[in-house]
């Protein structure tokens, strides 16, 4: 049951909204866009995002979607009144969790995300995706020393509340969570090392990358081996009107790391700027069009505003194939 456009999860799950800038990569936040939409007053953003100098931006402040945070225990309960023997079930399996904000952006108190656990922790039949630019605030959450009685605590309230009876377990809630995959997002081989290392730091049932906005050479190598290892990396180019161009080169790196170490790989967009050859130029170019060309004579072509529907239908292809490689659930 596909419920968003995200092509790494059949859903989103975003009991927060609101965050703030990490860093240069996230300079044109497609999320901050998208709140910048509905963020005049009565809009579902409204003190969550303003418009600055005709660009949206985050205010810093964030909010508790509270008619959102139970979706994953509707989602199950929705999957068993609907089973009949015989017919195959609408299932979400994968989720990503607040696409619209970062669980682990600071003004995110730790009560917000043991309510988030509590949930993530009920829905056993859902695979979590959990992605962040603060990997420090992660790691210190995930290792303080209380944190899963926290969480239990959370949890047993919760389903007291969803299901009007005490939770039925008697033992106590351990982690890291099997239907939890932790992840950090990357641009560049200086976040890279800077996040990966210390999300390695972080007991999980799997670890991830997304290099997204791609924005320069990343190697992983070091970082596809061993017990630590990443189980999956997916890979992205910027979009939006002042995107930056992702080489296809470092692209091509990353799939071919990720193919000598059996790494699954997942390409999800070029975002605006599609790689062209001189053959494709007057297919994918017009008036409106600019062209990068790389040091190495490879061309890229901005089709933000002249070909949209190019962008679409040919924004996942690398040499020609789709990459769309998922760790097994």
């Amino acid at each position: 049951m596909k419920q968003t456009a995200i092509k790494f999860a059949d859903s989103t799950w975003n009991p927060i909204r609101g965050c703030q800038h990490a860093g240069d990569d996230c300079l044109n936040c497609w999320a901050e866009r998208i709140a910048g939409r509905y963020a005049k007053r009565g809009e579902t953003y409204y003190t969550i995002a303003k418009m600055v100098n005709d660009k949206p931006r985050w205010t810093g402040k964030v909010q508790i979607v509270e008619d959102k945070f139970y979706d994953p225990l509707l989602w199950q309960d929705q999957v068993a009144d609907n089973f009949r023997p015989g017919r195959a079930a609408r299932v979400i399996k994968t989720v990503q969790v607040a696409s619209m904000s970062d669980l682990f952006y600071s003004k995110v108190t730790d009560e917000i995300r043991d309510h988030a656990f509590g949930v993530i922790a009920q829905s056993g039949t859902i695979t979590f995706q959990v992605q962040t630019k603060y990997a420090e605030e992660m790691h210190a959450y995930f290792t303080h020393p209380k944190v899963w009685a926290r969480i239990e605590r959370a949890t047993r309230k919760i389903y007291k509340a969803y299901n009007g009876k005490a939770y039925p377990s008697k033992g106590h809630l351990k982690g890291p969570l099997r239907n939890t995959w932790l992840g950090v997002s990357i641009s560049d081989q200086k976040t890279a090392d800077e996040r990966i290392s210390i999300l390695q730091k972080i007991p999980a049932a799997m670890r991830y990358v997304q290099a997204a906005p791609l924005l320069g050479d990343i190697t992983l190598k070091k970082y596809l081996t061993g017990r630590k290892r990443l189980g999956w990396v997916i890979a992205g180019g910027e979009s939006g009107e002042d995107a930056r161009p992702c080489r296809p080169a470092w692209m091509r790196a990353l799939r071919d790391e990720c193919q000598e170490s059996k790494t699954p790989f997942f390409m999800h967009q070029w975002g605006a700027w599609l790689p062209v050859n001189t053959d494709q130029l007057k297919e994918h170019c017009g008036p409106n069009s600019v062209l990068y060309v790389w040091p190495d004579g490879e061309m890229s072509v901005n089709l933000e505003k002249s070909d949209i529907r190019t962008m679409q239908s040919f924004g996942t292809l690398l040499d020609g194939v789709e990459w769309t490689e998922v760790p097994k659930v």
